[in-house]
């Protein structure tokens, strides 16, 4: 029966393609015409797609197996899309065609791989230039005379290239999404895309405001703002040595013309002879003697061919130079070859002694790879690299879109839908738009470093104010939260896409604090204010300050993956670095504190200090001095410190930064708060070994400051080892109390570090006259209280002794 149902399904499909259209031989090759009823076909095939297996798929597998998209729509598309109802119902098919994998499908692999093919064929310039074309009409129409059918066709021609640009590619290929970015560039399909975030926030484009956002976020989302803004330099450099190349041809053109000319501005006869036999036009002999003269028009006739000749021969020579520097070969040991042993197949071995080259082709015994193989240095993955061409269309489409406020619109607009929580909204757009804010805000402020200026933040204002961090925090915490709720889920890989999520939003709030730390280091003083309006709101809130903390505290290596740490321990150490920066500025930074829950009594009376409702209780906020050393000692944990020198083990595939902000945090705790003991355990020691031991960390400089820090701890454990040798037995065991830190010191030291670490998380020294007023003023309250209280059990006294008398009396 499975048999017969398959079989009427290929011979239904296979009508259905007939009737679409056929190829036959042409004079140039293979030729798509397409069928009479053309039109019914392909609403015949939307319907069969429509009725197709969710699970199965066998409609979607037929059609990826016979290559109907790339044989029979797509030429339907390039050659016959001025029939606009062909065109609508064929681009509707694409759309199903490049939509993903439907979950419950068990064709998942082999849909994967028929997206790729359906991928490279819209790398074709002619398709994305007819969509380009076809999108264009009802873009361009006004706003009265636009409708809801062209609103409908502009989304779905946006979502199927939404689709294209969400198709995979295969891993370390990327020639077919690079084809898709060119084609969509020379289609100037990308500046379509500019234009309509500059006029989202109309009525007719509102709608779209996510799916743009979605478009933005697939085309950037392989590249980095250091790439792309290297390659934007790289062909500024080209362009400026093009210009100055012509400019010399130009200048010796105009130095020959001189030297050729004649007289009153004509050519003389042995110069038209010269230029004659260098055009090859000539035998060397000149047909004028330079004395009757053609005319003005001849003379300019024949500069022009000469400027002309002149030009390629200049060019020829000057390639033909660069050449011959390029493939001047090394003659020293370029014959080196060596010993090789070879095995015959009857088992006999011979030695050889020929060249490399010749032996990479006879060599039967390959040699083994080496055990000891390591990877290379500070290998960073995720990103794979792209062609020129595609890196230098992203780069001028990423500048054109943070230029004339365009960003700004779309992301306003996005963001107040994301707020709203409509039923537009998907589980995806958040952390989309936390991705692109991110790359916006690092691509900007990369390109200002590399040009020297001051930070401009008016090309992503939409984005760098506060409620934007503290909707980020929010989202931080949400996410969070969805984690807490998926504990039953024991394989860490299954959480990978609320990892991603997590991550997104780690990475934006990061970009946000290089964005205050490079306004605040900025020579410019409105940069500064700007630096410090946002630090003292952004901090104010408690929430803000506790979020990061709890999520860094409860970060376990079983749970998290590295990578996700890694972004975890930047954003730690440009929060931190913010702050400390900011609380040395402001003397007086108040942050809000919370009180605790006070409930009402039962019969309804309070207790005067709060101002519940309903018999809930009520949490009081107010303002308190913010002292960073109490802050930053919440953080001196083995939790924190054990996530830290987990990450620090894998120093070799860390970046700088990572590796910095490891050091930085570990110094804050033993240096700064004077915890070093802390970092006494074997934990921290196997990973110091190993950190002094290798000869990688000996040659690099990169890794000088974890040697330094390294040293400095363990040299610190050997000198606290003379005067206390129980400290050997204390590596063992992981110090969970930080008062514990006290053992390891003399008491002379001790009172010293409790009278530093009291300096630190006071605001300032107190003087003998303020303690004294402080002390009167207690004793002044003390003694009013007691006055109160005996005052009020006199009067309860003698209110009882009244009623006893007047009860004896009546009696």
């Amino acid at each position: 029966m499975a048999g017969t149902e398959d079989e009427y399904l290929n011979d239904n499909l296979i009508e259905i393609c007939d009737g679409i259209g056929s190829i036959d031989d042409g004079p140039t090759g293979k030729v798509y015409y397409k069928g009479d009823f053309c039109l019914e076909w392909l609403q015949e095939l939307n319907r069969t797609l429509r009725r197709d297996d969710v699970v199965e798929c066998p409609v979607r597998r037929k059609l990826g197996e016979w290559k109907v998209l790339q044989q029979y729509l797509v030429p339907t598309l390039v050659q016959y899309h001025d029939d606009p109802k062909l065109a609508y119902h064929t681009i509707m098919l694409l759309y199903t065609l490049t939509q993903q994998p439907f979950v419950d499908s068990v064709q998942r692999p082999a849909q994967y791989r028929y997206l790729m093919e359906y991928k490279a064929a819209f790398g074709a310039p002619d398709v994305l230039r007819v969509l380009q074309h076809l999108i264009t009409a009802p873009l361009s129409l006004a706003a009265e005379e636009r409708t809801e059918v062209h609103d409908q066709f502009i989304e779905l021609v946006l979502s199927v290239v939404r689709n294209v640009l969400l198709a995979p590619h295969v891993r370390g290929d990327t020639s077919a999404a690079d084809a898709v970015v060119v084609s969509m560039a020379s289609a100037n399909m990308l500046d379509t895309l500019v234009i309509l975030a500059n006029n989202i926030k109309e009525q007719h484009n509102a709608s779209l405001n996510l799916l743009l956002l979605e478009i933005v976020y697939l085309l950037l989302r392989n590249q980095q703002p250091d790439a792309l803004l290297e390659e934007g330099e790289e062909e500024r450099r080209e362009e400026e040595e093009e210009q100055q190349r012509q400019l010399r041809l130009q200048h010796k053109h105009q130095r020959l013309l001189q030297q050729q000319s004649g007289a009153g501005g004509l050519v003389g006869a042995a110069g038209v002879n010269a230029l004659a036999a260098i055009d090859g036009d000539g035998d060397g002999h000149g047909d004028n003697d330079g004395d009757d003269g053609d005319g003005d028009g001849d003379a300019q006739q024949l500069r022009r061919r000469r400027h002309s000749r002149l030009s390629t021969l200049l060019g020829r020579e000057e390639y033909t130079k660069a050449r011959d520097v390029a493939v001047v070969v090394r003659s020293r040991h370029s014959r080196f070859g060596g010993t090789f042993t070879m095995a015959a197949p009857d088992g006999k071995r011979s030695v050889q002694h020929q060249s490399l080259v010749e032996m990479q082709r006879k060599l039967l015994l390959k040699p083994k790879k080496s055990k000891n193989w390591r990877r290379p240095v500070n290998v960073q993955p995720g990103f794979e690299l792209s062609c020129p061409a595609a890196v230098r269309a992203l780069n001028c489409f990423t500048a054109d879109l943070l230029a004339d406020s365009n960003f700004n619109t779309l992301v306003e607009s996005v963001q107040r839908d994301i707020l709203e929580a409509g039923p537009r909204i998907k589980a995806g757009d958040a952390p989309n738009f936390c991705w692109v804010t991110r790359f916006a805000m690092e691509y900007n402020r990369r390109a200002y470093e590399r040009s020297g200026l001051d930070l401009c933040v008016d090309r992503v204002g939409g984005i760098c104010r506060v409620d934007h961090a503290l909707y980020l925090f929010r989202l931080v915490a949400t996410y969070r939260d969805d984690m807490k709720a998926e504990k039953d889920r024991k394989n860490r890989f299954e959480l990978l896409p609320s990892f991603a999520r997590l991550r997104t939003a780690i990475t934006a709030i990061t970009e946000f604090l290089h964005y205050i730390h490079a306004m605040a280091t900025a020579a410019c003083d409105g940069l500064n204010k700007i630096a410090d309006s946002f630090s003292n709101n952004l901090f104010h809130e408690r929430e803000t300050l506790e979020e990061w903390m709890k999520l860094i505290k409860k970060c376990k290596e079983r749970q998290f993956p590295v990578e996700f740490m890694r972004e975890l321990v930047l954003m730690a150490h440009m929060f931190l670095k913010v702050l400390d920066n900011h609380c040395r500025k402001s003397t007086n930074f108040f942050v809000k504190k919370k009180q605790r829950r006070r409930r009402k009594e039962g019969d309804g009376d309070g207790d005067g200090d709060g101002d519940g409702d309903g018999g809930g209780g009520s949490v009081a906020a107010r303002s308190e001095a913010f002292q960073f050393p109490f802050y930053l000692g919440q953080l001196a944990h083995p939790d924190v410190i054990h996530l830290y020198l987990y990450v620090l083990r894998h120093y070799r595939d860390n970046s700088a930064a990572v590796n910095h902000a490891l050091v930085k945090m570990l110094h804050r705790i033993a240096v700064d708060l004077g915890h070093a003991p802390m970092l006494y355990n074997l934990r921290a020691f196997r990973v110091f070994d190993i950190i002094l031991n290798d000869a990688v960390t000996h040659k690099q400089p990169a890794f000088q400051e974890l040697r330094n820090f390294a040293k400095h701890v363990v040299g610190g454990f050997f000198a606290r080892a003379h005067t206390y040798p129980g400290v050997f037995v204390e590596l063992l065991f992981a110090m969970r109390d930080v008062s514990l830190t006290d053992t390891f010191w003399t008491p002379a030291q001790n009172a010293a570090n409790m009278l530093n670490q009291g300096s630190k998380l006071s605001a300032h020294a107190w003087s003998d006259e303020e303690k004294e007023a402080v002390t009167e003023a207690f004793q002044r309250v003390k003694a009013a209280a007691v006055a109160e209280a005996a005052e009020a059990a006199r009067l309860e006294g003698g209110g009882g002794g009244g009623g006893e008398g007047e009860g004896e009396g009546e009696g």
